[in-house]
């Protein structure tokens, strides 16, 4: 079992829940099935401008994720 599972996503458009917003909110699902973790060891990263999103993703959607560093 991993005792925690790190995303980090280079950019995440505000509001964009089609694309690379809808992407980063399906990950956490989909390593769970894969990988055997908890929901509650899965954080996210957002990197340069993905940073600022990170904050909106985590408002939005903190129930998806453990926690969150903004990069």
């Amino acid at each position: 079992m991993y005792p925690m599972i790190k995303i980090a996503v280079n950019v995440v458009i505000k509001g964009d829940k089609g694309g690379t917003l809808g992407s980063v909110l399906h990950l956490p699902e989909k390593i769970q099935k894969t990988y055997s973790c908890d929901k509650k060891c899965i954080c996210v990263t957002c990197l340069s401008m993905g940073g600022y999103a990170n904050w909106d993703v985590l408002e939005s959607y903190g129930d998806i994720f453990a926690a969150g560093v903004p990069l």
